[in-house]
């Protein structure tokens, strides 16, 4: 046998090493928990009314944890489990307002999959979903290989689709939904109570 062989060989080994590792990879979840509101909440310390008032809407709220090393072979299944939960007939049954996405588990992503997130950002924003992503800082490889294809870029963004939020962690991510739907509430109920004043009058 001579070097060609022996060099042919090794390349051979090492292209089929590769194909087992993402074949292996491809079969690990990359979707470590996915649930609602109502069984996440943030560790705030809040008022009898508002948690009455948030009791009810935390189902507008939605968590994915994700796991493992995400590449070409996982962001298909992160962006098909994001897809079912605003597909017309799941979104009627259960509007969602924000879904968050944990990293706090995730030990890496490659080009496609930050490309991933900014496809699911886009798909999100036409639904009127803002994105939050949790467990993420502009420091850590997750952050800055999301922050390389512009995703966390808010120069980048537009109105219509801004960047999603950057939390360090999920509690923070939750409290601020919360502080969101509080905030929609106070206002819609100040605008009721403005409607229901009867009109000044003036005395001559």
């Amino acid at each position: 046998m001579g070097v060609y062989d022996f060099v042919v060989g090794i390349v051979v080994g090492i292209v089929l090493a590769c194909l087992n590792y993402v074949v292996q990879t491809s079969r690990t979840p990359p979707i470590r928990a996915s649930y609602s509101g109502e069984v996440a909440e943030s560790t705030v310390r809040r008022p009898r009314a508002d948690r009455r008032y948030l009791h009810q809407v935390r189902r507008q709220i939605w968590v994915q944890k994700l796991s493992g090393y995400l590449f070409f072979g996982t962001i298909v299944a992160v962006e098909g489990g994001i897809r079912a939960l605003i597909q017309d007939e799941a979104f009627k049954k259960q509007p969602i307002s924000f879904i968050v996405v944990d990293f706090s588990h995730v030990t890496g992503l490659d080009f496609s999959a930050a490309e991933g997130f900014q496809r699911i950002n886009r798909i999100l924003c036409r639904k009127n979903v803002r994105l939050l992503l949790s467990g993420v800082s502009f420091t850590n490889p997750v952050g800055k290989s999301l922050d390389m294809v512009g995703l966390l870029d808010a120069e980048k963004g537009d109105t219509e689709c801004p960047p999603p939020r950057v939390f360090e962690d999920l509690n923070m991510a939750l409290e601020s939904c919360e502080n969101e739907l509080l905030d929609s509430f106070y206002k819609h109920r100040s605008r009721l109570g403005r409607k229901k004043t009867p009109p000044m009058s003036i005395c001559k």
